[in-house]
């Protein structure tokens, strides 16, 4: 035995004496909302030391903080790790039985639980202290430094997002003034961290305003619906192009506040379609027996503003002969600064049947809905025939002048 013991410090002074990489540990960091899981690593620094064996112990505020140690441990080249949970600090073990160098690398990763009560900010330090390093034979081998790490509590907060996106530019058109409000909106949502609520509200300037009380909004994370801001653009205001920032401040964590540019143009009504002839003008229509002839009245757009005339509508009431056979169809449509005739045709039933009537028109332009009435009346008039009287003194007449002009041409 004692042969032995000189064997062995024999080998324990000769190893000493060789200069070898000093071992160490790292630990992780990292944040963290109450309530929350943070994963801390434990990592090895080995490789060139010698070290067979390690021990360390990692503590932590238990007050704040609780440890699962699920992921603690493991193997590390042919080490055996094993984590212990001794209430405010967890000690770590490693050996390799066959005495092997325990290599650089993972001696497994410790979850902490930050405290639900934890007030953001705050922060935990996680630190390692009780290292022991041991060589393969028995010797200690001194630590080159341990890195500590920590957790932090990080306050939870709500996230802004919406449809379309903060920053889209919103165009509710061209109306006509005094015409219907255009309206639009956006759809905000709360994308943030669970059990979290996105409050705010939103705002215009004029000529826009925000309709149905929407303007504030209260969404929480993850909600089943999305909260709807509508806005709308004032139809009554002076013409012109008009641009506001829609802008939206909120407790989120992100842009705040969220813009969108929104501009209508109001346009200034369109004067009513004028008429050729003049609405009430009587039309009377002087026809052949049997025969048929025109009138017609001409439908002009003269607002100037892209307003067309739509839905015109003509007919004849009652008035038997009378028919409208300009357009084809309605409700027909006059374009901007076009015009459009509407021909009315009376033909002569020749039974004495045909009366009087009215063409009847309505239609909408800028100026809103309107109505216009022709009286319409005939006139069934006979061809003049020239008499056999005077027939007979145009031929005689016409025939002197011949004679004549033969004995002048006769004496030359």
């Amino acid at each position: 035995m004692k042969k032995v013991k000189t064997l062995v410090a024999i080998a324990t002074f000769a190893f000493a004496s060789v200069s070898l990489a000093q071992p160490g540990t790292t630990v992780g960091s990292g944040s963290g909302q109450p309530g929350g899981v943070v994963s801390i690593p434990i990592g090895y620094l080995g490789t060139g030391s010698g070290v067979v064996g390690v021990q360390m112990d990692v503590n932590f505020d238990n007050t704040n903080l609780t440890a699962n140690i699920g992921s603690c441990g493991g193997t590390l080249g042919g080490a055996n790790i094993t984590c212990t949970d001794n209430g405010t600090f967890i000690r770590l073990i490693g050996f390799d039985g066959a005495l092997n160098e325990i290599p650089s690398g993972s001696l497994g990763t410790i979850d902490f639980t930050i405290g639900g009560g934890v007030v953001p900010p705050a922060s935990f330090p996680i630190t390692v202290s009780g290292e022991l390093y041991g060589d393969n034979v028995g010797a200690g081998v001194a630590p080159s430094g341990t890195v500590n790490g920590q957790v932090d509590a990080v306050a939870i907060s709500p996230i802004y997002t919406s449809t379309p996106v903060a920053g889209t530019a919103i165009d509710l058109g061209q109306i006509l003034q005094g015409g219907t409000n255009p309206s639009s909106s956006i759809d905000i949502d709360n994308t943030g961290d669970p059990g979290t609520d996105l409050t705010g509200t939103c705002s215009i300037a004029a000529p826009f305003s925000i309709t149905g009380g929407t303007a504030a909004f209260n969404v929480a994370e993850n909600a089943a619906s999305d909260h709807t801001v509508t806005f709308e653009c004032d139809a009554s205001t002076a013409p012109g192009m008009y641009t506001q920032a829609l802008s939206c401040t909120h407790n989120g964590s992100n842009m705040s506040p969220a813009t969108y540019d929104v501009d209508c143009e109001v346009l200034a009504a369109a004067a009513a379609g004028d008429q050729n002839p003049a609405n009430g003008t009587a039309l009377n229509i002087v026809v052949a027996p049997g025969g048929s002839a025109n009138a017609s009245v001409t439908f002009t757009e003269i607002g100037g503003q892209g307003v067309d005339i739509t839905d015109l509508n003509c007919a004849v009431t009652p008035g038997v002969g009378f028919a409208v056979t300009s357009p084809g169809a309605f409700p027909a449509t006059v374009p901007a600064a076009g015009s459009l005739p509407v021909i009315v045709t009376f033909t002569d039933p020749g039974d004495g049947s045909a009366t009087p009537g009215s063409l009847d028109c309505t239609y909408t332009d800028g100026a809103g809905a309107q109505a216009v009435s022709y009286p319409l009346s005939f006139i069934i008039r006979a061809v003049n025939v020239p008499s056999m009287n005077m027939i007979g003194y145009l031929v005689l007449t016409l025939g002197l002048g011949l004679l004549g002009f033969w004995s002048l041409r006769r004496k030359a």
